[in-house]
């Protein structure tokens, strides 16, 4: 009797074994040809757990969006997307994004997506107007304006993320009109994203971000998000990273950025102006536990800023809090850090070298600006291991400048050395 258990147990274990090796395999499709309806369907097709393998040596045009509703891995994607002319008519929902996600659990990797965005069009449709500027004011020197892009109304991210759980990596976004990735809940979808992981980026030229991470107020949550390695070159309008709007728990760490607005920003949108129910929505925007590492910014008119309101006067509650910045490098930047309306900030590890931008027209050149500008930032802040280096002795502005902060005399005491930062 012994003998006969024996043997069932060990069939049975047998055959849960390959039930479960069964469950695990998951279907690979090798896309072989450019047409995008049939693409469309496989997608479409696609199981939880599908890879769907595309030849990256072939570009694909894209005429309108394609969307992930399935947990699928999507793998060697080089897309495109058509002129604005050439475009499907417009859709309020997909705003030409090539992907839009939403289903958790995605993964987009080893991808090249590249929009319509044409900077040196924008350039030349704007410059009558600089030279109007120019005219009337010779030390404007901002050419940088977004405004006339005739390609506005049709503005979008090459990959938009609703749901949670993705993960995004290595990968390059070109031209794109907005961001290269948004991170936005749309609660149609599900009320908060939590948890994602985008690594291995690289945005040329895009419009704004290359990464966007963006809450919906009170109305929902990006939450748990790590992003890291991403390298930012010539955005017009925008910079690297972007965490705004409501989200918690945001890791950024490895980001280098070269002549653009920014490497990182932390931002709500809050605005006094707009009506009751959009105001009661953004006044709870606020960005909670943000950790900033290793970030490197040459020729940005900002290294890291917060565009904060004093969230926390206008809701009655909390605002926006707990940011950390560790091993951060700025080069002839601007305003290498700007942070304002922000809790328990954490300020480690800086090194800043001054000096007017090589690059023409890259930002207003102003050498009255502060080096590091704190405005009613609360609670108790670090500043440790500060470096301050005036290379072409240009600035006769402050090294810290700090208003309306918790310990604001003790803090423009803090020790600052002026050392040659490290190449």
């Amino acid at each position: 009797m012994k003998r006969i258990f024996s043997h069932a147990t060990v069939f049975i274990c047998f055959l849960l074994f390959n039930i479960n090796v069964l469950a695990q395999s998951h279907d690979t499709t090798y896309i072989t040809n450019t047409n995008f309806g049939d693409i469309e369907d496989v997608i479409d097709n696609a199981a939880d757990g599908d890879i769907i393998q595309f030849n990256p040596d072939k570009e694909i045009a894209f005429p309108r969006a394609l969307y992930i509703k399935q947990k699928i891995t999507i793998r060697g994607l080089n897309g495109r997307q058509k002129d604005a002319d050439d475009m499907d008519k417009p859709n309020e929902k997909d705003k030409y994004s090539l992907l839009i996600i939403e289903s958790e659990g995605v993964t987009i990797e080893n991808f090249v997506l590249t929009g319509y965005y044409d900077a040196d069009r924008e350039d030349r449709l704007i410059d009558e107007k600089y030279k109007k500027r120019k005219k009337k004011n010779p030390k404007v020197k901002l050419k940088r304006i977004a405004k006339n892009n005739p390609y506005e109304k049709h503005k979008h991210a090459l990959i938009n993320v609703s749901a949670g759980g993705f993960t995004i990596q290595n990968g390059i976004l070109n031209n794109s009109l907005k961001d290269g990735i948004m991170i936005n809940p749309n609660p149609e979808i599900s009320q908060h994203i939590n948890g994602g992981h985008i690594k291995n980026i690289t945005g040329y030229v895009n419009h704004k971000d290359v990464i966007s991470i963006g809450g919906n107020g009170a109305n929902g949550l990006v939450k748990n998000l790590v992003v890291e390695n991403i390298t930012c070159r010539n955005s017009k309008d925008k910079g690297a990273v972007e965490v705004s709007d409501g989200t918690r728990n945001t890791t950024v760490r490895n980001v280098n950025a070269y002549f653009s607005p920014y490497a990182i920003d932390i931002q709500d949108h809050y605005n006094p102006k707009d009506d009751k129910e959009k105001r009661k929505e953004k006044e709870f925007g606020t960005n909670r536990t943000v950790i900033i590492e290793n970030v490197y910014a040459y020729e940005c008119e900002y290294g890291l800023k917060t565009a904060n309101h004093d969230l926390k006067s206008i809701n009655k509650s909390k605002g926006h809090s707990n940011l950390s910045i560790d091993s951060l490098t700025a080069i002839r930047c601007a305003f290498p850090i700007q942070i304002s309306n922000t809790e328990g900030v954490k300020i480690r590890n800086v090194c800043i070298e001054d000096g007017e931008p090589e690059t023409e027209d890259l930002y207003i050149f102003n050498p009255k600006n502060p080096r590091i500008s704190l405005k009613n930032c609360q609670d108790k802040i670090i500043l440790e291991n500060i470096n301050i280096k005036d290379a072409d002795n240009l600035y006769t502005g402050k090294d810290l400048k700090v208003n309306n902060c918790t310990d604001s005399k003790e803090l423009r005491k803090t020790k600052i050395t002026h050392n040659d930062c490290a190449k």
